[in-house]
């Protein structure tokens, strides 16, 4: 499964917050967001190559938004809760809940 690649790292304030250590609170900008009618999770892994979510349709991609490891998922259903995340690093995958 193929992951999208970003074109250029993020600029957020709250993720430059989180890179240099001084967001107080990461899940403010880390795990699940509603935004108006759609839902977007933000993970933080940087030693993952890929991350997908699984849905009842299969697993679906993350888009990495930033090269530093900053992963986002964007869709217009509401994932399970708990979500669970399935993550490759060095060529091994994990399932994650």
């Amino acid at each position: 499964m193929p992951m999208k690649s970003a074109a250029k790292p993020c600029t957020h304030p709250l993720f430059e917050a989180l890179w240099e250590g001084r967001l107080y609170d990461p899940f403010a900008y880390l795990g699940l967001h509603r935004n108006n009618d759609s839902y977007t999770i933000r993970v933080f892994m940087p030693h993952a190559g890929s991350v997908w979510l699984h849905t009842d349709s299969g697993d679906e991609a993350f888009v990495r938004s930033d090269p530093r490891g900053l992963f986002e998922w964007h869709g217009s259903k509401k994932p399970d809760d708990p979500y669970r995340l399935r993550v490759e690093i060095d060529g091994q995958t994990s399932d994650l809940y």
